[in-house]
């Protein structure tokens, strides 16, 4: 999947800031709470939306190297 180029504001750099916080310090509270959700079959939507986001982050940082 290939998301259109966003222009490098402050705002996708905080954002992308934000998600390397989230993602690599508390890694193990998202994965719990990913798994958590997965249990439960009327949240697949709110996984599903989420990968997409994870995708979109992974652009972005992409974009930031």
């Amino acid at each position: 999947m290939h998301f259109p180029s966003t222009p490098l504001t402050q705002s996708t750099i905080t954002l992308v800031l934000l998600f390397d916080h989230i993602l690599f310090t508390h890694n193990s509270f998202v994965a719990h709470n990913i798994k958590s959700l997965e249990k439960k079959s009327e949240a697949h939507f709110n996984i599903c939306f989420f990968e997409l986001l994870l995708l979109y982050y992974a652009e972005l940082r992409n974009s930031l190297s």
